[in-house]
């Protein structure tokens, strides 16, 4: 009996240990499986954040591209707008070519002459007084080459313009286009058209380019300012925006200073030209 009872008891201590043992190793592996997913959380967790940096450049990037979209943009409206404004010029200088006309004046102390536009088909022009003064002829030549002689239908020396009449029963002119003054905007594009220097330079039609400076009045007179060229032989040319509508009539330059020239505005033109034609 005490034999069997050695053995229940060496039986129970083995079985107790190996239960034990057993115990230990699994928290053994308890233990080293939760570090190991702790590690593995902490991976995760980096993993994320870096994630999140890489989101983070992956916006700023983005922000970078429709910002260089927006400069490529601006770019490209500019160089439309550059490339608008260079055909908008050929475009005036074609559609006003033909309007725009030569005057040679013969005048008892020799001499002159200066430029016009055609107003109406049937052949009445507009040019500066001071052009056509103290004349005992006048011949406008139009840019196909044609040449009439001319006759003063009035004129006003204080305002300094004056409408001749091409002697001419033509009824097919090239009228030009009058624009309105309330219309005009300073910084706004112009050009003068005429025959500057045509003695020295000969009778081809001279454009020049520049805006409106300022609207002023001087002495009682109201002019339009322009930095586009205007010299001697320009006076009585058009000063025309970029419509292509007459907004001025080219008269004089302050000679003091550089890219100050004046003009006669439209608005002083119709009234002018109305008090004039309807009164013949």
């Amino acid at each position: 009996m005490n034999k069997w009872l050695v053995v229940i008891v060496a039986f129970l201590i083995v079985a107790s240990g190996t239960v034990g043992f057993m115990s230990w190793q699994q928290s053994e592996d308890l233990d080293e499986a939760l570090n190991k997913i702790d590690a593995l959380s902490q991976q995760i967790t980096s993993l994320e954040s870096n994630v999140t940096e890489f989101g983070g450049d992956i916006s700023e990037l983005n922000k970078g591209v429709t910002s260089l979209e927006g400069d490529i943009a601006s770019l490209e409206l500019s160089i439309t707008s550059l490339k608008a404004t260079e055909c908008a010029v050929l475009d005036v200088v074609t559609l006003l070519e033909p309007s725009v006309v030569y005057i040679e004046v013969v005048t008892r102390f020799g001499p002159a002459s200066g430029s016009g536009v055609i107003l109406t088909e049937d052949g009445y022009v507009i040019t500066n007084y001071h052009v056509i003064e103290g004349n005992t002829s006048i011949e406008v030549t139009l840019s196909g080459g044609d040449s009439y002689s001319a006759t003063v239908i009035g004129g006003d020396r204080e305002l300094d313009l004056a409408i001749l009449k091409l002697d001419s029963s033509r009824d097919d002119f090239p009228a030009a286009t009058l624009g309105d003054y309330e219309d005009i905007t300073i910084g706004e594009g112009v050009i003068a058209l005429g025959f500057p220097f045509p003695s020295d330079l000969g009778q081809e039609l001279s454009v020049s380019s520049g805006i409106v400076s300022s609207l002023r009045f001087i002495d009682g007179y109201e002019y339009i300012q322009t930095d586009a060229a205007i010299n001697s032989g320009n006076s009585g040319g058009p000063l025309v925006n970029l419509k292509g509508e007459v907004i001025g009539i080219n008269s004089w330059v302050f000679t003091a200073g550089e890219g100050l020239g004046f003009a006669i505005p439209v608005n002083d033109m119709k009234e002018f030209i109305e008090d004039t034609i309807e009164a013949i």
